[in-house]
């Protein structure tokens, strides 16, 4: 009895976080970068750079890489919908 409670337990626990994996994912996501940044703000701090400070120039790259993979990633998608945006407005009737 006491096993298949045990069992039951996991599971639940394991199913509310596969529900909640929006809500986890970037949470964990952020506290890896906070962890990982953490040496870049220390050596900041040491050069007498206000720590929130230090924190925003250590935060800097974290977030330039993700957005520069994105703009890649859509370019070609981007470029694509300029392209026929001449032709849908002529399809549409309008000068």
């Amino acid at each position: 009895m006491v096993v298949a409670v045990g069992v039951l337990a996991v599971v639940a626990v394991v199913a509310a976080l596969y529900l909640a994996r929006a809500f986890f994912v970037p949470l964990l996501l952020g506290i890896l970068a906070s962890y990982a940044l953490r040496p870049v703000v220390d050596w900041l701090k040491l050069c007498r750079v206000p720590r929130p400070m230090a924190r925003g120039i250590g935060a800097r790259p974290a977030h330039a890489g993700p957005l520069s993979w994105v703009a890649f990633s859509v370019s070609d998608d981007a470029a694509a919908m300029v392209e026929t945006l001449p032709r849908r407005r002529a399809s549409c009737g309008k000068p």
